[in-house]
């Protein structure tokens, strides 16, 4: 009983000790949590990163086509053109994603980078082969803003072009693919230089060829025997002339750019090596335009003149009509074209046309490859309503050749009248709205000479009147090439 009594006391002033040492303690601890909480609810949140002062700004645009269309004898909608350019109203699918994103700082400097995809033959719906085409047109970084006012530069890939003749899908004075750089400067917002500086190299045995060759040890090794780089310069001058009447401006443009192909050696099918001497080529270009004397009016003249390589294009390498020297600087282009645009609330007309004639390097003085050549493309439409248009267009285009047809051995002139009719359902009142949806019928009438042109059996031989019907969608939106 004692020992029973002598544990209960212990435990009892083991415990008291406990208490008198540890309340204290857990008071403290207490006072402490409580003055965390209120501290925590007083004290402001973490403060945000610095600004570092620059602000990005992404932007997606896209330029596209899809067409489906029936010739009305069993056969898909065929393009009949007799030109270099001719009328788009029978033009195929493309595609065009833009992608950009620009950079800018609290310096005002901006760092915008553009990239565009382009696709063609890759409507899988239509034809089962999921293996199109795809092209970059676009990737390149453009900076201004950085200390010189009105002073920009590139450097990339880029589609580098200035105005176009929409109805006939080309560009007829100023348009280069290149890979390079560039620098633009306004000497006020009215008036600017740009220079440019590229280059390419197609994958032609022309331009650039590997051979084989035996290995040191066993097989054979790739050894390059061609690479002729193709350097391009070109400089555009711009002068805009704002309010030369109420809200109507003028501008003018003067182009030129060169090119050139330094010397070579290829090897052909019969492994034969062929000497390519040094090739150049050039074009002047000019450009008149108005605007504003309609709401949405426009109207542009055009002069390109070019010679030698120039003539042929910078993604092409001339291997007919060459001079006896095997260059192609004696060649020869002439062009004159112009677009337009008038609208109304009501109705509006837009058209294009070009005439040029070329010459090739060769002193063959009756040569069917030497031409002239022209086409008119005219497309009225009347606003039913903001939505519901009806346009309509008519076309002619007709090449004169400097020799005989090859089939007949006389002497034919291609030619095509064409007329079409398109209903449409529009953004908006306007010839340049979208996107669009339209039903697109075209009657093109054939002369012997564009018969002539296509081979026996085919549809486009033996018809001289070929018909379209198809349906439709164009569309472009926040595009860094089509503004």
């Amino acid at each position: 009983m004692k020992r029973r009594s002598s544990r209960l006391w212990r435990a009892f002033t083991t415990g008291l000790f406990g208490y008198a040492v540890l309340a204290p303690l857990g008071a403290a601890l207490a006072q402490t949590q409580a003055a965390d909480d209120e501290a925590a609810s007083v004290v402001s949140p973490s403060p945000a990163p610095p600004d570092n002062g620059v602000r990005g700004e992404f932007q997606f645009g896209s330029y596209g086509r899809v067409v489906v269309a029936s010739d009305l004898d069993g056969g898909a909608g065929k393009e009949v053109n007799v030109v270099s350019f001719g009328p788009r109203l029978q033009e195929s699918p493309y595609l065009e994603l833009d992608l950009a994103y620009a950079l800018r700082t609290n310096t005002d400097a901006e760092f915008k980078t553009v990239i565009t995809a382009a696709l063609v033959n890759a409507m899988f719906h239509y034809d089962g082969d999921f293996d199109g085409e795809i092209a970059l047109r676009n990737a390149f970084v453009e900076a201004s803003g950085f200390g010189v006012e009105g002073l920009s530069f590139w450097a990339g890939s880029r589609m580098y072009r200035g105005d176009d003749i929409y109805l006939l899908n080309f560009w007829p004075m100023d348009n280069l693919n290149t890979v390079g750089g560039g620098t633009r400067y306004a000497f006020t917002p009215d008036m600017s230089l740009a220079v440019h500086f590229g280059a390419n190299r197609l994958d032609n045995r022309l331009q650039f060829q590997n051979v084989a060759v035996p290995a040191p040890t066993f097989g054979t090794e790739n050894r390059i025997l061609n690479d002729r780089l193709r350097p391009i310069v070109s400089a555009r001058w711009e002068h805009l002339f704002h309010e030369l009447a109420p809200g109507v401006g003028m501008k003018y443009v003067v182009w030129g750019d060169f090119q050139r192909l330094g010397e070579g050696v290829t090897r052909d099918n019969n492994d034969v090596e062929i000497e390519l001497p040094t090739d150049t080529g050039y074009t002047l270009g000019a450009q008149v335009g108005a605007w504003g004397f309609t709401p949405n009016g426009f109207a542009n003249l055009f002069f390109r003149y070019s010679r030698g390589l120039a003539v042929a294009g910078e993604l092409n390498i001339p291997t007919a009509g060459l001079a006896t020297d095997r260059t192609y600087a004696s060649a020869s282009l002439v062009r004159l074209g112009t677009s337009f645009n008038a609208e109304s609330r009501w109705i509006g007309v837009t058209g294009g046309a070009y005439m040029q004639w070329f010459s090739d390097a060769d002193d063959v003085n009756y040569d069917r490859d030497d031409y002239a050549e022209g086409v008119f493309a005219v497309r009225p439409a009347i606003f039913i309503t903001d939505h519901f248009h009806q346009a309509f267009e008519i076309s002619y285009q007709r090449r004169v050749p400097e020799g005989l047809s090859p089939r007949t051995d006389s002497y034919l002139e291609p030619a095509i009248l064409q007329f079409g009719f398109m209903p449409t359902l529009s953004l908006g009142r306007g010839m340049y709205r979208r996107p669009v949806l339209r039903i697109i019928y075209a009657a093109s009438l054939l002369n012997a000479g564009a018969r002539d042109l296509f081979p026996e059996g085919d549809p486009r031989h033996e018809a001289s009147t070929q018909h379209f019907l198809g349906l439709g969608a164009e569309w472009w939106f926040n595009s860094s090439t089509y503004r």
